[in-house]
């Protein structure tokens, strides 16, 4: 090299020690190297960190002419593969090297932008390495249209070139390392704060797909965790803007694509593994099913490629997915880059869904305690279970074959007969005894609450629902659940409790999110289960699901012994409540409660008896039994009835007093004292017809 050699070698020497970015590099190529020699397309392949090289060509139409814009736009992207690659062995050579792409017919198969550089006119190339402290970080290339361009004589200032250019190289990138090195960092605290916040799924994936999108090139991302999160937390993050986006929810987007559930995650399965994965939407069989889904979302997103990734959380499958409209936008790079953030994103998500599992724990404790504190208050007017007569046993001896089982149980009975100290003897004598027994009257409550109460609901699903709500089943989770009054449930609410019921899961109130529980099931009811399926008022497929194991408790009137047990029984419990201990029946009052018929059952016996007590003022109980409970004879002839003949004479007779009214004020329901239900089961029992009372 002569003294005019070494001068433009200075001024390049200069010159790069003032680059500081990649473009800058470009603009010395073009003026400073131009100096030295003449070309036509200049190419400069740097190496990163993941072993890819980086085509840096000039992107600015202004600067670039026809010959560089037809081989960049011919290239598949602007990374190449390390492997079988010529610019891999031209980064590997001691010295620079010149050449004739005519005479490299064999090596062009190994180069897939020469046969674009030979449609482009260039013939001659000038290729070395770029070395610093022995480190190769990239290849420079010259290349022209004058197969004279370039000579051997021309090598050593170009290897002069090369070692100045490999320094500005070097300095570059790492220069680039630390501004991603400080990416990383504040990636990772923008990761934390998403996850650590208080709004929703929908917005936290929104910041996480924020921080992703400065360094990977997505148009939309994916969320997706299998299990029994997936509803909860399944979400795609579309890139609608430079730095708008939008959450698009799994509901909305199986409405928008049309898509079986099923079929999206069998999609998930088979196209996700433990390594990422890149694929090209274009490369799909049609005859797979998992492939149908990338041709819809091809369809209605215009994606044509993706980057996906399988995380562990919790032992759970979480699926991480970038789509993009661009065919190769995805590089090795972007997976390093993912990888390096992949750590601290199940750390904040492991923590994000702690998090709101306990907030979920402390909603169920406060409704549990709430509830709980409601039972303890609530006044039992019902006796335990006290009896020794031979239909009392036989309901004994089925509690406790059934007791430790997972059993449905349905408790039958008249009313006031003890269907719900029965349930609760069940659940605390079962494997279920450390959950609670959670109670749900169908009949107390109005219908358009009946569903709110046993399933809950999400805040803002009705008019008045200002927060969520934990429904009885959810609190039964673990325990047992006591259905009341079954027969009384509307008959569009019953198939969601069937499904509740056999599937083991549920939505609350205007929420999308399924909740599994595992709760023990009694129903107790007062009505003939059987006539309402007749009569369309009742699903036949509730009913066999609900009576795997009927209980039918007899009526007081059934258990002769027992009325006298029971009643000693309330009496020492009244007596010590108003403070007249020693009180005790005489023979008269005794004989007077075994003959009536007791309608009302263990209920109507408990407040005769709390009534006698308040009234009495001596040692003998006396009894108070108002006119209405009280039976009175219309004859002064003694007449020896049995008790169904006087019960039908009794309801004949207040039928017809009544004009055959059965239910309403003034209905013979009312008079008798009984449930409208109780009374039509007698009069059907007796024979008793309204032609019969209004003849």
């Amino acid at each position: 090299m002569n003294g005019k050699d070494y001068e433009l070698l200075l001024d390049i020497n200069i010159a790069l020690s003032k680059t500081q970015t990649r473009k800058e590099l470009i603009r010395l190529i073009f003026e400073e190297v131009s100096k030295v020699f003449v070309f036509d397309c200049p190419g400069l392949f740097t190496i990163d960190a993941c072993g890819e090289y980086h085509t840096e060509l000039s992107d600015a139409n202004s600067v670039m002419d026809p010959v560089n814009r037809y081989v960049y736009e011919h290239m598949d992207g602007n990374s190449y593969p390390h492997k079988n690659s010529a610019i891999e062995h031209w980064a590997s050579l001691k010295t620079p090297k010149v050449f004739n792409l005519r005479d490299l017919h064999e090596n062009i198969a190994t180069h897939p932008h020469f046969p674009h550089m030979l449609n482009a006119g260039l013939v001659t190339v000038m290729a070395g390495a770029l070395v610093h402290e022995g480190q190769s970080v990239g290849t420079l290339c010259l290349s022209s249209k004058n197969p004279k361009a370039y000579n051997t004589k021309d090598i050593p200032r170009f290897q002069a070139i090369c070692n100045q250019l490999a320094i500005a190289v070097s300095h570059i990138q790492s220069k680039d390392k630390i501004q991603l090195n400080d990416w990383l960092h504040k990636a990772q605290l923008q990761i934390i704060d998403a996850f650590h916040s208080n709004s929703s799924w929908e917005n936290k994936l929104i910041q996480v797909s924020k921080t992703l999108r400065s360094g990977i090139p997505f148009d939309t991302v994916t969320f997706s965790m299998m299990g029994d999160r997936f509803k909860e937390v399944n979400y795609g993050v579309q890139n609608v803007a430079s730095y708008e986006f939008r959450a698009i929810s799994l509901e909305s987007f199986l409405n928008m694509t049309q898509l079986d559930l099923d079929v999206f995650k069998k999609y998930l399965l088979v196209n996700t593994s433990n390594t990422p994965r890149i694929s090209n939407f274009k490369k799909y069989k049609k005859e797979l099913e998992s492939q149908k889904v990338k041709q819809v979302i091809n369809k209605i997103f215009r994606i044509q490629s993706s980057l996906t990734f399988m995380l562990e959380v919790n032992s759970e499958k979480f699926y991480v997915a970038f789509y993009s409209k661009d065919k190769n936008p995805f590089q090795k790079r972007h997976i390093t880059l993912f990888e390096s953030l992949q750590s601290i994103l199940i750390q904040s998500l492991e923590k994000s869904l702690l998090f709101n599992e306990v907030l979920r724990l402390n909603r169920l404790l406060t409704e549990e305690k709430r509830y709980l504190k409601e039972q303890v208050n609530s006044r039992y007017s019902i006796s335990e279970l006290i009896g020794e007569s031979l239909p009392m046993q036989q309901v004994f001896e089925k509690v406790n074959l059934v007791k430790n089982t997972d059993t449905n149980i349905l408790i039958l009975g008249e009313t006031g007969t003890g269907k719900e100290v029965i349930a609760r003897v069940l659940h605390e004598q079962s494997l279920r005894k450390e959950k609670p027994l959670i109670k749900v009257n169908c009949a107390s409550l109005p219908k358009e609450l009946i569903e709110s109460e046993l399933f809950g609901h999400e805040k803002g699903a009705f008019t008045g629902a200002l927060q969520q709500r934990i429904g009885k089943f959810e609190l039964a989770n673990g325990g047992t659940l006591f259905l009341d009054e079954i027969g009384e449930l509307p008959l569009e609410l019953q198939p969601k409790l069937l499904r509740a019921i056999q599937e083991r899961e549920f939505e609350r109130l205007g929420g999308h999110n399924t909740i599994k529980v595992s709760a023990r099931i009694i129903a107790a009811t007062n009505i003939n289960l059987l006539e309402a399926v007749e009569e369309g008022r009742f699903r036949a497929d509730l009913y066999y699901r609900l009576s795997v194991f009927p209980i039918t408790l007899p009526p007081l009137r059934d258990r002769g012994q027992d009325i006298e047990l029971i009643t000693n029984h309330f009496v020492k419990i009244f007596s010590q409540k108003f403070g007249k201990e020693g009180i005790c029946l005489n023979k008269s009052v005794q004989q007077l409660l075994n003959t009536y018929d007791w309608p009302g059952n263990v209920r109507e016996l408990s407040n005769v008896i709390e009534r006698s007590v308040l009234l009495t003022d001596n040692k003998y109980l006396k009894l108070a039994m108002s006119q209405k409970t009280k039976r009175t004879s219309t004859t002064s002839v003694f007449e020896f009835k049995t008790l169904q003949e006087a019960e039908t004479a009794l309801l004949l007779e207040t039928l017809a007093k009544c004009n055959g009214k059965v239910r309403g004020k003034d209905g013979a329901a009312e008079k008798l004292d009984i449930p409208p239900s109780t009374l039509e089961y007698r009069m059907k029992r007796a024979g008793i017809t309204r032609q019969m009372v209004l003849k």
